[in-house]
């Protein structure tokens, strides 16, 4: 009997899909990603790859530390080809990229509501690991409350010894973070 199983590479799928070749069916499975039709294959099943559109996925990420949207968006515009497409939109940030681990697309949009950073993720493969990888990228993973007292003891190392200036000055000087704190006395 030929037979077809939407959701092949899914909980219920896959046991299905193995006891239907054992008993010597002809099995068809659906699944939404190239690694799901590559596991079906193994289980020596057909696979169709088809594109299903999924509903946005939303994360929520607590923002520990000093971080700011508008300051992510500033520095990415200065980024080509990758500079930010200017929608009218300054609230928010968003992009394209490959998921680490499936590779398939993902469209991300963040925006911010106080310490609290919302993405949201839409694309074909796994929507919560491209909301991981947002969080990573733009540093909402790492807990910085403690790095405006390292920038304060950063600035006034680099002031007693270089006297007070701008930081345009000082990089015109050759001055950098790097540079003075590998001058220590």
């Amino acid at each position: 009997m030929k037979v077809f199983v939407a959701g092949g590479t899914g909980a219920v799928g896959v046991p299905l899909v193995r006891r239907l070749l054992a008993h010597g069916d002809a099995v068809t499975g659906l699944t939404r990603s190239h690694t799901g039709a590559e596991l079906l294959r193994g289980l020596g099943a057909e696979a169709v790859h088809a594109h299903v559109p999924t509903a946005p996925w939303w994360a929520r990420c607590e923002v520990l530390g000093p971080w700011s949207l508008c300051t992510s968006r500033a520095f990415w515009e200065g980024f080509a080809p990758a500079a930010l497409n200017p929608r009218g939109d300054e609230g928010r940030l968003r992009t394209v990229f490959c998921v680490e681990g499936d590779w398939q697309r993902a469209e991300a949009t963040v925006s911010q509501s106080g310490t609290t950073g919302w993405i949201e993720v839409v694309g074909e493969g796994d929507l919560d690991a491209a909301a991981t990888q947002v969080c990573r990228f733009l540093s909402l993973d790492v807990d910085a409350r403690g790095w405006p007292e390292v920038g304060r003891r950063v600035d006034a190392e680099i002031t007693q010894r270089y006297g007070p200036a701008d930081l345009a000055t000082l990089c015109q000087r050759g001055v950098t973070t790097t540079s003075a704190a590998s001058q220590r006395p």
